[in-house]
């Protein structure tokens, strides 16, 4: 798999996407904020294709079809176990989550997702949520990586595809709970990486009518659920065509007079072209909303403590002061959305961004085009396309959305090389 291509493939769509869309900027783009993404951009890619062309180096031929050697018995156990032990550790975090949030933090299902945020946002998160959190990320693989083993080892286990589904089905009501759409993007594309991958390792067609239903499904659920938000909104006394004029996304992008006009009426298809409108919207906000903050940020940049928010979090809740980014004091940051991946890398590093970003996707790249010899960085790999899809939009990796499941990627292989160890076949020469 070619992530700089993945990089490249993801801007394509998200500006035929934009060209289509029924809306333009609010206020006027500087050519030096143009010129500023188009080096973040630039930046990744050379950071990408460095890892790649210094990969093939090291590594004659790194791409192959799987071979089903005498090792695939080991890597039947060590699948097998890695899947064990996935669903082990995902269930006791979304529990522990579950535990944290509405038997220590008092959240009710009766609660809107906007009330639910209020709750936990009014307390701070218990050690049991704090563990939760680590140990949940590794329930957005489960459903993947049991697709994975199917298809790579031409085997069914119903008793693990059950788990698999009760661990993944965990995940999501969390996610759900919070009404937290990144999260339930990053589970959907993880999963959706690691079929197309397995059919890639067995030499068979990328898209075929298994992946065009996950999309299609994919594309429903998302529906379903800017239709519930949408919903509650009206049920909160804002209408739904209010809320894509005056939500936060909203603040930089403006709506065409005759779509605007077309959507005031009453009924099933403007309530769909609203639902769709509001998702297009709530990608691409993330664009201007960068511009935005390099015309108006007159602040001190934070040297890092945006981006390494959950040491910080981890060390707080320890008991250690360490001091956090007040986005609220800096002049020109807007708080509560997206400035896509390259906005809060500005505001820690400011013109040393682009160093920041190119030696980060290096390593990214790097490890993860291990997945290519190595199904132990699989997990790596499929966070790494997941932020790679999302670039355009937002930083993955300074939400808990993306730095959990990245963190349980990283210790996928070190958990792999403890139960992997293989013996040595005796030298009968």
């Amino acid at each position: 798999m070619n992530f700089s291509k993945i990089l490249i493939t993801s801007y394509l769509v998200f500006f035929i996407l934009y060209i289509i869309a029924p809306y333009d900027s609010a206020y006027q783009i500087e050519t030096k904020s143009i010129l500023i993404l188009f080096l973040g951009i630039l930046s990744a890619f050379i950071g990408l294709l460095s890892s790649e062309v210094f990969r093939s180096k090291l590594i004659v031929n790194t791409y192959q079809v799987i071979d089903f050697n005498e090792s695939l018995q080991l890597n039947k156990v060590v699948i097998r176990r890695l899947i064990y032990r996935i669903n082990l550790f995902g269930f006791l975090g979304c529990s522990l989550l579950l535990i944290d949030r509405f038997l220590i933090r008092g959240v009710s299902l009766e609660l809107s997702y906007l009330e639910t945020r209020m709750v936990l946002e009014d307390s701070s998160t218990s050690l049991y949520g704090l563990l939760g959190n680590f140990l949940s990320a590794f329930g957005v693989f489960s459903l993947g990586m049991m697709i994975y083993s199917k298809k790579i080892l031409n085997e069914s286990d119903i008793k693990r595809t059950m788990i698999c589904c009760l661990v993944a089905g965990l995940y999501i009501f969390n996610q759900v709970l919070l009404g937290s759409r990144s999260g339930i993007m990053v589970f959907f594309l993880v999963t959706m990486y690691m079929l197309i991958w397995s059919n890639i390792l067995l030499g068979k067609k990328i898209f075929n009518y298994k992946l065009l239903g996950s999309l299609i499904l994919l594309l429903i659920f998302f529906s379903i659920m800017w239709v519930i938000f949408l919903n509650r909104l009206e049920s909160m006394g804002i209408s739904a065509l209010y809320s894509i004029n005056n939500s936060a996304y909203a603040h930089t992008l403006l709506l065409d007079k005759s779509f605007y006009d077309q959507i005031e009426q009453e009924g099933l298809i403007s309530n769909i072209l609203i639902a769709y409108t509001s998702m297009l919207m709530y990608l691409h906000h993330g664009m201007f909303e960068f511009f935005l903050l390099l015309d108006n940020f007159n602040s001190n940049h934070s040297y890092g403590s945006v981006s390494l928010w959950l040491p910080i979090k981890i060390l707080s809740t320890l008991g250690l002061d360490f001091s956090t980014a007040n986005l609220g004091n800096m002049t020109g940051v807007r708080e509560g959305v997206f400035s896509t991946f390259f906005g809060p890398l500005y505001i820690d590093f400011g013109i040393l961004m682009p160093l920041f970003i190119c030696t980060l996707f290096f390593f990214m790249g790097y490890f993860a085009l291990k997945s290519k010899r190595n199904f132990l960085f699989l997990p790596l790999a499929s966070i790494l396309v997941c932020t790679l899809i999302l670039l355009p939009s937002l930083n993955l990796l300074v939400s808990a959305s993306g730095i959990y499941p990245l963190i349980s990627s990283i210790v996928m292989p070190v958990l792999g090389k403890k139960f992997s160890l293989a013996q040595r076949a005796p030298n009968n020469g």
